[in-house]
């Protein structure tokens, strides 16, 4: 963290750091206690566990509703695209429907899930209520898409 404070630093080591949230005392404590929980025991396992459920979940109801779609990204960090073919680099994702996915994540705000318009992101506090909720949702979302 020295690199970041030119008082500490020579001139030529010294890199610039700056950001909505830098410095801010709430980000700083909500920070700290973030990493105090991961340091638990099992914590990324069961991140990792429940964005794996989660990724199941869309391709399930998707599968079922027959809509062409891939995920992309790791199970703690993902989002639903609507093209058939497989994403493995930037090119690849011109042939995505845009429109499909922003319809997507309206059907899911509408059916109580709200969603960042390019990622899903998991959570430690996502519990098996939640995933119920999320379940439906998606499935009533999945539904409502196919009758597009």
């Amino acid at each position: 963290m020295s690199h970041f404070d030119a008082n500490i630093v020579q001139k030529q080591d010294h890199l610039m750091q700056i950001g909505t949230l830098s410095g801010n005392p709430l980000a700083v404590s909500a920070g700290l206690k973030t990493l105090e929980i991961l340091r638990r025991p099992k914590q990324y396992e069961k991140l990792q566990h429940t964005g794996e459920s989660v990724m199941q979940l869309f391709h399930k109801h998707l599968n079922v509703a027959e809509i062409p779609h891939q995920i992309t990204g790791v199970p703690v960090l993902f989002d639903i695209v609507f093209q058939s073919n497989s994403i493995s680099n930037y090119r690849d994702m011109s042939g995505v429907d845009g429109n499909k996915g922003k319809r997507f994540n309206l059907e899911l705000r509408d059916n109580g899930v709200m969603k960042a318009v390019n990622k899903f992101y998991t959570s430690l506090a996502l519990n098996d209520e939640d995933i119920s909720v999320l379940d439906l949702a998606i499935q009533k979302s999945a539904e409502a898409i196919a009758r597009l």
